[in-house]
């Protein structure tokens, strides 16, 4: 697959060494005229991406903007006996040989970089993914003093973030589309197998070549330092994989073997269940206090869905309607306003008026509308109010008299 090391001539840039990760000929599937897509996994995410994605948006540019035979990527390639670059370090993880290369690699990218993201989010996901790109190509560069070539592509650093997946995740499943003579088949394979196999196999072909630089080489120099960082945040309870780790499987005390907890007394559920409301207005306040509108929204339909006596704060339903409101997500904010006036002790007239006018703009449900403002005290409202009001039900009445098909209306 990659040719020995060797000095690279200047009239020919084409690359001594390339970290490839190819969907599946670098797995010796290439004879058998088949290859190998993974494309999902089933591992739970609790972060949108965006790491990920960014990185791929951003690989992919780089690709585009600067032809790959271009005479101007060579000073970021990482070069082999030409002294120490740091910042080669850094850039050669962005730089690929041609589109099998970048499509490769941005597909295990995708892939493995959900399963790690979505455990500890975005910026911690950045720095490490930075992080093991920067030493596996240091410590290849530092080793290859007395070699001549270059090397690059994102698989150092992806190889990592696949060790780390293989630790967090093993028993979670990667499905993958096979093409055997061009006829395509799918199949489901555990984290742990698929892994394991490709690490086996890249050092299975390192070791028929006696352990030199090679492309299994950079792949493996990037999957050691990917295995301790996803120990030791693991040791330090730096990522909560709920049991379903590689150690817990090990020791056969994973969550599919833990046997069932005791049954807990009336005052210990209260408890549990109180902390476990806590700690969701916690997060939630977390999410309104950044602004993280996906974030926000993902957990106040998944908590209210488990738990729907679960109530935040009114003061936080009114953040969160009016988070919704800046990003025009305009249903989205019927739920908590209707909370809202549920829930509070004394709910202000405006935001029942405010409902009112979501219910007509944007849900088209004018009877409902209706109900909401007939529930308003004539005096409760200043007379700018009161016009505000009287507008919104003769349009009410209107898209009613109209016709409006509207299913039966609610007691809010």
């Amino acid at each position: 697959c990659v040719a020995p090391v060797t000095k690279l001539k200047s009239t020919c840039p084409v690359l001594s060494v390339r970290r490839n990760v190819p969907p599946a000929t670098n797995f010796g599937v290439q004879a058998a005229s088949a290859m190998i897509i993974p494309w999902k996994t089933d591992a739970p995410v609790y972060h949108v991406p965006y790491g990920t994605i960014g990185l791929i948006v951003l690989n992919t540019l780089i690709f585009f903007l600067v032809p790959s035979d271009s005479e101007q990527l060579i000073p970021w390639m990482l070069q082999f006996g030409e002294g120490l670059h740091p910042l080669q370090w850094v850039s050669n993880n962005f730089l690929h040989a041609d589109l099998f290369h970048l499509l490769g690699n941005m597909v295990f990218l995708w892939l493995f970089g959900l399963i790690v993201e979505g455990k500890i989010g975005w910026w911690r996901f950045l720095l490490i993914y930075g992080g093991l790109g920067v030493v596996e190509s240091a410590s290849v560069q530092i080793c290859m003093q007395h070699q001549s070539g270059m090397a690059l592509g994102a698989s150092g650093a992806i190889f990592g973030l696949l060790a780390m997946s293989l630790v967090w995740a093993p028993l979670n499943e990667v499905s993958c589309v096979v093409f055997v003579l061009f006829r395509p088949f799918t199949f489901d394979v555990p984290v742990l197998t698929f892994a394991g196999l490709y690490l086996l196999w890249e050092l299975f072909v390192a070791w028929m070549s006696d352990f030199r630089i090679s492309s299994e080489m950079l792949h493996l120099a990037g999957a050691v330092p990917g295995f301790v960082v996803a120990l030791l945040m693991l040791k330090l309870d730096l990522v909560d994989c709920e049991s379903y780790d590689l150690l817990s499987v090990i020791r056969g005390k994973d969550g599919k073997s833990l046997p069932p907890p005791p049954p807990l007394s009336p005052a210990e559920q209260a408890e549990k269940l109180s902390a476990r409301r806590n700690a969701a207005s916690a997060h939630l306040q977390n999410h309104l206090s950044t602004g993280n509108v996906q974030e926000a929204l993902a957990l106040y339909k998944r908590i209210r869905e488990s738990d729907p006596d679960w109530h935040p704060p009114p003061q936080d339903l009114l953040r969160l309607a009016k988070l919704f409101h800046t990003y025009q997500l305009w249903p989205e904010s019927v739920a908590p306003l209707v909370e809202y006036l549920q829930t509070a002790p004394n709910p202000a007239p405006r935001v029942r008026l405010s409902l009112a006018q979501i219910l007509l703009d944007h849900e088209k449900r004018p009877n409902q509308a209706a109900r909401v403002l007939a529930r308003l005290s004539p005096a409760e409202l200043t007379p700018e109010l009161a016009q505000v009001r009287d507008r919104l039900l003769a349009r009410a009445k209107k898209l009613s008299a109209q016709g409006e098909l509207e299913l039966a209306t609610e007691d809010w």
